[in-house]
C-alpha cells in the first residue's frame, strides 16, 4: 500500500482540496482512501456534500485512529492512501504529523507563492527531510 500525505506549514494552501483532488485522480485506476486528519474535517465534509465521490472517506484525528484505520483499509485491498493533516502540523501537533511522515511515501507540502508561505514551507520541508527524505514543495495558487 502508498501513502500519500499532505503536509502543511500553515492553513490556507489548498491542503484539503489537494487531497481530495488526487485522491479522485487515483482512484481511476486503484482502489484509494482519503484519511482525514484535519480537525476541520473538510475532506468529511466534501464526502457528505458528494456522496458519490468514487472513494472512502475517514476521519482520523488521532494516531491510534490513523494507524488503526489504516490496517483496516488494508485489509479491504486499498492500494493507495492519501492523508489530509492539520494546518501548522509541526506546531501543534509534532508527535502525530512526525508519525504520518514515517508512514508516507510522499509527502507534498503546499505552498503559495509568497514570502510568508515559502518561509513557513522551507522551515517545515527541512523538519521533514530528517525523517522521509521524500518530500516534494507544491506549487499552489500560482497566477499565470
Amino acid at each position: 500500500m502508498k501513502v500519500i500525505s499532505i503536509v502543511g506549514a500553515k492553513g490556507g494552501t489548498g491542503k484539503s482540496t489537494i487531497s481530495l483532488l488526487l485522491t479522485s485522480l487515483i482512484s481511476q485506476k486503484h482502489s484509494v482512501a482519503l484519511l482525514d486528519c484535519d480537525i476541520q474535517s473538510t475532506c468529511v465534509s466534501a464526502k457528505l456534500v458528494n456522496p458519490e465521490l468514487p472513494f472512502e472517506v475517514v476521519s482520523s484525528p488521532h494516531l491510534k485512529e490513523l494507524i488503526s484505520q489504516g490496517k483496516k483499509l488494508e485489509k479491504k485491498g486499498v492500494e493507495w492512501i492519501i492523508i489530509d493533516t492539520n494546518p501548522r502540523s509541526f506546531l501543534e501537533n509534532p508527535k502525530h504529523i512526525e508519525e504520518i511522515i514515517k508512514l508516507s511515501d510522499l509527502c507534498l507540502l503546499p505552498c503559495r507563492p509568497a514570502p510568508r508561505d515559502i518561509r513557513a514551507n522551507t522551515d517545515l520541508a527541512s523538519k521533514i527531510a530528517s525523517k522521509n527524505p521524500k518530500a516534494r514543495i507544491l506549487w499552489n495558487f500560482v497566477q499565470t
